[in-house]
């Protein structure tokens, strides 16, 4: 074996030690923040649609979640951690705080409207008779994916919602088909099944 092989063998291996020593886990502590941030915008995206969701099945006041995400983001937002801040490789404080109020405040709602609703009791079961107070039609538009990425529009679709009056528990906003709409006036009667949730709020179960 020649000298120059030899030196060659050499160079190769250092350069392959110092891109192993150094690169690897530079690229180890990238990637992990971002699938870590990923994952955390998922569950608050999640959380946020899964609120909303429950919160149009359940007769409560519309401010009582945001007031409960606020309140449970804000107390985890002063927890003195830096957990968050190692995670996603954040350099300020602040922005850790900013993350946890994200995720705690969402979950915190996600989990009061999801106690009341799957907590909810067999024995309050009953059918009321509803009286369709309002009807309302809302035009979106809809988006198809375009060149680079970007969405453009492509033309628009309605949805369609009955505001009905539940005798004993208030007004809840029924989402309806186009055919039921057209066909059903103010005035009208609809039964719906009403049964007392986890934490006192009555959940809408069929309609």
């Amino acid at each position: 074996m020649s000298v120059d092989f030899e030196l060659q063998i050499y160079k190769y291996s250092v350069c392959y030690t110092i891109f192993f020593a150094n690169f690897v886990p530079m690229k180890r502590e990238v990637i992990q923040p971002v699938v870590i941030a990923v994952l955390l915008i998922i569950l608050v995206i999640i959380c946020i649609g899964l609120s909303m969701a429950l919160y149009g099945r359940t007769l409560m006041p519309w401010w009582l979640l945001p007031c409960v995400g606020v309140g449970v983001g804000l107390a985890a937002a002063a927890a003195p951690s830096r957990r968050w801040c190692r995670l996603l490789a954040l350099k300020e404080l602040w922005l850790g705080r900013a993350v946890q109020f994200a995720v705690a405040g969402t979950l915190g709602a996600f989990l009061v409207a999801g106690a009341n609703y799957w907590g909810v009791s067999g024995d309050t079961c009953r059918e009321v008779t509803a009286t369709v107070v309002g009807r309302a039609k809302q035009q979106h538009t809809r988006y198809r994916p375009g060149v680079k990425g970007r969405s453009r529009p492509a033309g628009t679709y309605y949805t369609y919602k009955l505001q009905l009056d539940v005798p004993g528990y208030g007004r809840y906003d029924k989402p309806v088909g186009v055919d039921k709409y057209v066909k059903t006036r103010n005035g009208s009667r609809i039964r719906v099944e009403v049964a007392e949730g986890l934490l006192g709020f009555p959940v809408i179960l069929h309609d």
